[in-house]
C-alpha cells in the first residue's frame, strides 16, 4: 500500500494536468476532492498542481481557497496563486499575498516579483507597481514588458 502511496502522490500532478485538457471544467472538482480524501493536499506538487488548475480553467476564486488551505507555500505556488488574483482584481486577496510573502520571507525571485507588478497594475494599483518595479536590481526584458504592459493596461482602464 506505501508504494501505491507514493504512486499516487507523483501522480496527481499529472492528472490534474489531464483532467484541464480532457473534461469539461466543472468535472475537475472530482480530481480536488479525491486529493482531499487521499490527504495529499499538503504535497507541495499536488497543491501547486490545484492551485494552477483552477487558474487555467478560469475558476480563480478557487485557487485563493485551495492556497488558504495548503501549509506549504513557494515562490512557485504563489506565482500560481498571483495569477488568479491579477484576473480577479481582488484588493483583498492581493494585498494578503504581499503581506505574506513580505512577513514570511519568501524569496523574491525574479519570476515572482514580475508576477507581483503584473498583479499590482492589473488590479489598477500602478504606483505600488512601480515601486517593485524601481526595486529590482536585475531587471530582465520581461520586467520591463510586464511594467510597460501595467502602464498600458492602467491607461486603457482611465479612457
Amino acid at each position: 500500500m506505501r508504494g501505491l502511496a507514493k504512486f499516487l502522490h507523483i501522480s496527481f500532478p499529472f492528472e490534474i494536468l489531464c483532467e484541464n485538457y480532457r473534461k469539461p471544467h466543472r468535472e475537475t472538482s472530482s480530481v480536488h476532492g479525491h486529493v482531499l480524501k487521499m490527504g495529499f493536499v499538503n504535497d507541495v506538487f499536488v497543491h501547486t498542481s490545484l492551485v494552477n488548475m483552477f487558474v487555467q480553467i478560469g475558476e480563480f476564486g478557487y485557487a485563493p481557497l485551495v492556497f488558504d488551505k495548503s501549509s506549504f507555500r513557494d515562490a512557485v505556488s504563489f506565482t500560481a496563486l498571483i495569477t488568479a488574483c491579477a484576473q480577479l482584481n481582488s484588493l483583498d486577496i492581493r494585498k494578503r499575498i504581499h503581506s505574506w510573502i513580505e512577513d514570511n520571507g519568501v524569496e523574491m525571485k525574479l519570476r515572482l516579483t514580475n508576477g507581483l507588478i503584473d498583479m499590482h497594475s492589473k488590479c489598477g494599483d500602478l504606483e505600488t507597481a512601480k515601486n517593485i518595479f524601481e526595486g529590482i536590481k536585475g531587471k530582465d526584458v520581461i520586467s520591463w514588458n510586464v511594467m510597460v504592459g501595467g502602464y498600458a493596461h492602467c491607461l486603457a482602464i482611465n479612457i
